[in-house]
This record gives structure tokens, sequence and C-alpha cells, in this order.
């Protein structure tokens, strides 16, 4: 039996092997040139991600959400916190919502740019996670909660990640867009497409930690 195994396996090896090319591309084009011209994405991470790795960053979006419903239905379980806190300081609200000002546009910039140079949709939430988090701790639970409940921030979230996963599958269909000109904004396919949505989700799951935390926690 451990001989058929062991047969079985070197079988696998050797055919795995005999079907690679072992000299690679040619030297003189680069693994991130060869990723632009099939992704259409001039920054080769994006293509990676977007492109080559979807199923991953369809599944860490995925994980994100979980966290985020995990965050969100156990807070609820320590009831709503009746001295919520904000920072007053004047100086420090101004500051602070200058920075979540520039967060906030970083984001955008981030987000609609990324597949053309360093960026994307993960760096674009984050940036844009730290902009409704700053404003959050320099705004009064009360105009947070409005602004929350107005966006629709726990529906919008959840629709992301359906989109995304409709994209997904749409694309692993065949259904795919061109991919343009390389280094043209209106480049690399569905990936722009993709760094938006995760921007949009990744932005709207912080604000509904934020939020949580803020009111079962009373502060983070």
């Amino acid at each position: 039996m451990r001989a058929f195994v062991v047969v079985i396996c070197l079988i696998f090896v050797f055919g795995v092997l005999l079907t690679q090319d072992l000299e690679g591309p040619p030297d003189e084009v680069s693994a991130a040139e060869i990723i632009a011209v099939e992704s259409g994405a001039a920054n080769a991470t994006t293509g990676i991600y977007l492109a080559n790795r979807v199923y991953d960053t369809l599944f860490e979006i995925l994980v994100f959400s979980v966290a985020t419903i995990g965050v969100s239905f156990y807070t609820r379980f320590l009831g709503d916190f009746e001295e919520k806190s904000h920072v007053v300081d004047s100086a420090v609200v101004t500051t602070g919502r200058l920075i979540a000002l520039l967060a906030m546009l970083s984001g955008f910039y981030l987000a609609f740019w990324g597949h053309l140079s360093p960026g994307g949709g993960f760096a674009a939430g984050v940036a844009g996670g730290t902009a409704l988090l700053l404003v959050a701790l320099t705004s009064s639970f009360e105009n947070m909660e409005r602004s929350f409940e107005r966006v629709h921030a726990v529906v919008l979230e959840k629709a992301m990640t359906a989109v995304f996963t409709v994209c997904v599958l749409l694309e692993v269909a065949g259904c795919s867009v061109p991919t343009g000109k390389v280094g043209s904004l209106l480049s690399g396919g569905l990936i722009p497409i993709y760094n938006v949505i995760i921007f949009v989700k990744v932005t709207t799951g912080s604000w509904i930690i934020v939020y949580s935390f803020i009111k079962h926690r009373g502060l983070l």
C-alpha cells in the first residue's frame, strides 16, 4: 500500500513538472509587466489580488463580514451604555475633522486610482474607516446615530458583499469587461469596480464596529 502511494505521489510530482515551463518567461519581460498586460491594471498588486487571486479576496471580504456581524451581535448583550462621551475641546475637534476630511479624500483617491498607482480597495477602506472614526470621536452620539441610520450603513455593508460576490461569479462565468489601455483611468476591467466596492464595504464595516462599541461601551 505504501509503495502504491509513493508511486502515485511521484507520478503526480513529475506530471506537474512536465506540464510547467521550467525556464519561465523571457528575461526581458518582468512578472509585473505580464500581470499588467493580462489584467489591464498598471498596479500589478491589484492585478494579483483582484484578478489572479480574486477568490482569496472574496473570502477575505467574507471574513471581514463575519467579524463585523460578530461585533454587532455580541455587543447587543451589553445593553446601551448611558454615559456616552466624545471629544469636546474645540482645537481637537477642528483638527480631528480636518484629518478626517483628508483621510476620506485619500480613501476616494486610493479606491478610484488604485489600479494605476499604489492603493486599492482595502487601503482605501482603512482610510475611510479612520475618517469616520475621527468624526465619531468628535461628535455627539445622537448626531452619529442619525447619520448612521440615514445612510443605512448595515444594509449598505451587506449589499457590497453581495455585489462583489455576484461580480466575481459573473467574471468566472466569462462575463467580463474590456481591460482597456494599461495606464489609463478606464482600464483594468472589473478591477476599479472591485476597488470601489471593497472601499465602501470596509468603510461601512468599520463604521458599524465603531458605532457598536460607542453605543454599548460608551467609548472605544
